[in-house]
């Protein structure tokens, strides 16, 4: 008969993920691995695999994490469309000017060091991306129908172009997280969809 685990494997993911996140895939070490998570080097890998599969796991962590948070935060029916893009907005502010340690978004860094050579990371961003822009392009076409956002682009094309500012939110505040010129990205591109 099999022994149980003895812990959480949720929990290790979240921890592997925060020792990945602050160290980037390239510097963590498996030893940094074993010291983020508390387990030992035979359990990481028994679990978990090598060190790539960890963080591919990490990845997808992050992933469903923020696409329930994201999910969850545009469920309100009582809010408009265009209320729930300042959401994202507000909240994408928001949590870039809490990471103090200026880390950034997981998803984005991965997708700066290993989208470009490494197909499973690329794969996961992109599912990450098509996420992202789906739920974006159902709520300019709702805030179209209500005449609270401006028909002058297609929705995809907004929906692009917001996920690309959301992505460059966090990118500038791990450069300089100054809340003034983060809050003055959010007005504008909420003037500018009005």
């Amino acid at each position: 008969m099999a022994r149980p685990r003895a812990f959480e494997e949720a929990e290790v993911l979240q921890k592997a993920l925060d020792t990945f996140w602050r160290r980037g895939y390239s510097a963590t070490s498996v030893e940094d691995l074993v010291a983020g998570t508390g387990l030992n080097r035979a359990s990481l890998y028994a679990t978990f695999g090598d060190k790539h599969q960890l963080f591919i796991r990490a990845l997808g962590h992050y992933q469903r994490q923020s696409c329930q948070t994201l999910t969850a935060l545009t469920a309100d029916p009582n809010a408009g469309p265009l209320a729930h893009l300042r959401q994202i907005l507000e909240l994408t502010l928001s949590l870039a000017l809490a990471d103090d340690q200026q880390k950034g978004c997981f998803m984005v860094n991965a997708t700066a060091e290993l989208a470009p050579h490494d197909t499973e990371a690329q794969a996961l961003v992109r599912q990450n991306q098509q996420f992202m822009e789906n739920l974006l392009v159902g709520l300019l076409r709702q805030g179209q129908e209500r005449g609270e956002v401006n028909r002058r682009a297609a929705p995809q094309a907004q929906a692009r172009l917001l996920v690309s500012i959301l992505n460059g939110m966090r990118v500038l505040a791990k450069a300089n997280p100054d809340p003034q010129q983060l809050r003055d990205v959010v007005d504008t591109v909420l003037l500018a969809l009005t």
